[in-house]
């Protein structure tokens, strides 16, 4: 897979006039399908997005998306676009007409998990090489990126497609009824890591390993009490890094994360009792469908994260050789870091300032790529999006996770660095992610502005018992930090109350 020239496809398809005239013309057309949403985002991380959800997405399946556009700042990112028109539609009239689809894309899906895990086995970042050798790695790293993401992406497109057809097929049941069997019944990474951790803390207790009174230098002497906490390392070190960023892990972190759940005395999660429905072959068939999109979503966000994670050790290395921090990179795309580019640190300064002040990124199905940095982004970020002001103190979604709750919202768009928050408060995010878990833990309920049947707050809200709302598409704009909040997940309500 070779890596995109952003630079020659603007140049040899269309200028920024043209590009953008037609982003306008899109927007307008598609006012109704545009989702908008707010997640953390740091240039390096989400380039290879750039060019997975747009170039590579039409090439894959004949048909793009209508456009997408992308505004980053300080660590924040924004995306518009129409996911469920074009590759999604077409998946889902292939699964409609042919019998054998689905089970092809279950195989296909299987070797290509099987490949990357196989890779990934093989890759070890080796000590005081040359600069080129880790920048061929990180291209290298993307490229299997590239080629990983664009069979799994189709799972995040599908999800409001599945969401009708279920509602169609079900008129008897309501959404939340739906939700009990839509997902997957298997456990999401992020889970099974929990339980490894909670298993430790047993295997802790019963062979007299006092995590309270012994320290990491004293345990990590004993064989079996090493060996499995690397095995929950192994498991988990990738759980925290996103778009936004990645935490560096160890094995002493790892110990950490298991002394605050010996704290918080978590026990182990217990399914809850799922009601149990009769399906038509039909219905079955879709709810199988749903259930594989759905483990889908956690496979293809669980490699992203582990490819996050190889980048920024790679991303480590180079800054000690180019002399420039991995803070400063990550304003870069992963193009724009050669060795050409970083023996010129006047110009790659220059370049990594205003990529800092605004980066702007717009794709139309017509006309291709085309980026801006700087102000000039800023002033074409205003002119293609103003945001309409919201006054409402009630919200309404989708229903993932029954439950009632009040509290005070706290709103994490990024969980890299300094949060306040406290058991009993209620999240307000944008999408979630595995590393926003510990959070999810802590509070008495979940509420998010994107979402489905198939997305990751529903999945982990269910296997916690939390009262879940997803796919309000408002509630980070509606509530403010400090609100206090009823939420209502039997009827899909959040209302502020004081």
């Amino acid at each position: 897979m070779k890596w995109p020239e952003f630079q020659e496809i603007t140049k040899h398809n269309n200028s920024k006039e043209k590009v953008l005239a037609d982003l306008l013309k899109l927007q307008k057309k598609y006012t109704e399908e545009t989702e908008i949403f707010h997640i953390p985002s740091k240039v390096f991380y989400v380039s290879p997005g750039f060019y997975w959800i747009t170039e590579q997405l039409k090439d894959h399946y004949g048909v793009g998306m209508p456009f997408v556009f992308g505004y980053f700042k300080e660590g924040k990112g924004e995306w518009h676009w129409v996911p469920h028109i074009g590759p999604a539609q077409k998946v889902m009239k292939q699964i409609e007409k042919e019998n054998t689809f689905l089970s092809e894309i279950q195989n296909k899906t299987k070797r290509i998990i099987d490949k990357f895990d196989g890779w990934l086995a093989k890759q070890e970042i080796k000590n005081d090489k040359c600069l080129q050798y880790y920048i061929d790695k990180l291209n290298e790293t993307c490229n299997v990126l590239l080629e990983t993401n664009i069979h799994l992406q189709i799972s995040f497109h599908i999800n409001e497609l599945l969401r009708n057809k279920l509602v169609s097929l079900f008129p008897e049941l309501s959404e939340t009824e739906i939700m009990t069997f839509a997902p997957s019944n298997k456990k999401a990474d992020v889970v099974h890591h929990d339980d490894l951790l909670i298993d430790l803390i047993w295997w802790c207790k019963e062979n007299k390993c006092s995590l309270t009174k012994l320290n990491f230098d004293t345990l990590i002497q004993k064989p079996a009490f090493k060996k499995k906490l690397e095995s929950c390392y192994n498991h988990g070190y990738f759980l925290h890094s996103s778009y936004g960023g990645v935490n560096l892990w160890s094995l002493k972190r790892e110990y950490q994360e298991l002394r605050e759940k010996v704290k918080e005395k978590i026990g182990q999660v217990h399914e809850t009792k799922k009601e149990e429905y009769s399906f038509t072959k039909e219905q079955q068939f879709w709810v199988n469908v749903s259930q594989f999109f759905s483990l889908l979503r956690d496979k293809r966000k669980t490699i992203q994260q582990k490819v996050f994670y190889h980048m920024a050790c790679l991303l480590e290395e180079i800054a000690k050789k180019s002399t420039i921090s991995r803070t400063n990179l990550e304003h870069l795309r992963v193009d724009q870091i050669t060795i050409g580019s970083l023996q010129n640190k006047k110009e790659i300064k220059n370049i990594i300032n205003k990529q800092k002040e605004g980066y702007f990124f717009a794709w139309t199905t017509n006309k291709n790529i085309f980026t801006e940095t700087g102000k000039d982004a800023n002033v074409i970020y205003e002119k293609y999006y103003s945001e309409k002001e919201h006054t409402e103190t009630e919200i309404s979604g989708l229903s993932a996770s029954q439950g009632f709750a009040k509290g005070i919202v706290r709103i994490v768009l990024n969980t890299h660095g300094k949060i306040t928050f406290n058991k009993g408060d209620v999240l307000v995010t944008a999408m979630t992610s595995p590393d926003f878990v510990p959070l999810m833990r802590k509070a008495s309920a979940i509420v998010t502005d994107l979402g489905g049947i198939t997305c990751h707050a529903a999945i982990i809200a269910r296997e916690f018992n939390k009262p879940c709302i997803v796919g309000t598409r408002i509630a980070t704009k509606i509530f403010k930090e400090g609100d206090i909040v009823e939420v209502d997940a039997e009827k899909g309500i959040v209302k502020i109350i004081k």
